[in-house]
């Protein structure tokens, strides 16, 4: 386990994610902790270029792994707001997509279209809040 420091090279959250996807392929996992980046590899997955990279992008990485701070309406019934230093337990799966989602939040990369056949009569309104429901 290493931690990387170095400045920032300024590469834009897609590229950064793409890096991701690559350490991932390699068996390299990242994660922030304390707010410095973290790194868990074998010994010869981790080469000089890795390396570099690594401490060059330190800080896009930095932006890209950190949780956002959890934001919950107060008037929102049975909802408590969890602190962001609090530990999150994610799947393998959840793990390797946030990156991804994070730096692609504009993206409508994991909408499904879907088409229903509906038969007798329908209040738009009430199909309007049920789609529009958390």
């Amino acid at each position: 386990m290493d931690a990387v420091d170095a400045g920032s090279s300024g590469k834009g959250s897609y590229d950064t994610a793409r890096f991701l996807e690559e350490l991932a392929g390699r068996g390299i996992r990242l994660w922030v902790e304390s707010g410095r980046l973290q790194c868990s590899a074998r010994p010869d997955r981790l080469d000089e270029a890795v390396r570099a990279r690594l401490k060059a992008e330190r800080d896009a990485l930095i932006a890209l792994l950190t949780p956002a701070p959890a934001t919950v309406e107060a008037s929102e019934p049975g909802l408590v707001a969890i602190p962001a230093e609090a530990p999150r337990v994610l799947t393998l799966a959840q793990e390797s997509l946030l990156p991804l989602a994070r730096a692609r939040q504009a993206e409508s990369l994991y909408n499904v279209p879907l088409v229903l056949d509906i038969a007798g009569s329908l209040d738009l309104n009430i199909l309007y809040g049920v789609a529009r429901a958390p």
